[in-house]
């Protein structure tokens, strides 16, 4: 069986240097991490808050609903 790289996974170097007008922030938001470079998920994580585990990202908003709806927040 043969496998091949995401498309993203190929091209986001290029696209990093090339800067085409369709790759945005919010576009860049939008890929899943499994679709981007580690190194690049690695930068995206120190300057613009992405992580790599998306129950991350979902445990910290269901805390935040939790804690202004009253409750105590889990540790």
């Amino acid at each position: 069986m043969v496998f091949t790289l995401p498309w993203t996974l190929k091209n986001w170097d290029r696209w990093e240097e090339e800067k085409p007008a369709w790759f945005t922030d919010t576009w860049i938001d939008n890929v899943p991490n499994n679709y981007i470079p580690y190194d690049w998920r690695v930068k995206y994580n120190k300057t613009k808050g992405r992580v790599d585990d998306p129950k991350q990202r979902r445990r910290s908003s269901v805390q935040q609903v939790k804690m202004l709806m009253g409750g105590e927040a889990e540790k």
